[in-house]
């Protein structure tokens, strides 16, 4: 059983600029993810059936909110065509280089 929290940060305006996303698979934290605007991901669902955008690389460029605000998709400019898609925030994971990054800025 997978499950996932959403927590996120708005600016004055009340525009979505950064979400963290916990995802817990079996009642254990299995992995969590800060998405920012302007940051590159990877696309990486847990659910092995849902093939669509699967290890694409992409830019967020955007959030979209539900009724009640909470950002439930990501408005991503994919680096392979150019072409702007929605995807869950749910699959989006960090890239490789993004990783290296955080690891170094950590050491010093």
């Amino acid at each position: 059983m997978t499950s996932s929290y959403i927590d996120f940060f708005t600016d004055r305006r009340g525009k979505v600029v950064t979400c963290m996303v916990n995802t817990y698979l079996n009642d254990e934290k299995h992995y969590a993810v800060r998405i920012e605007l302007g940051k590159e991901y990877v696309v990486q669902p847990l659910n092995a059936l849902k093939k669509k955008h699967r290890d694409r690389r992409c830019i967020v460029i955007g959030f979209i909110q539900d009724d009640t605000g909470v950002p439930i998709d990501a408005r991503v400019k994919f680096l392979d065509t150019n072409r702007t898609g929605r995807v869950s925030i749910r699959d989006l994971i960090a890239s490789s280089e993004e990783k290296n990054e955080e690891e170094n800025d950590e050491s010093f």
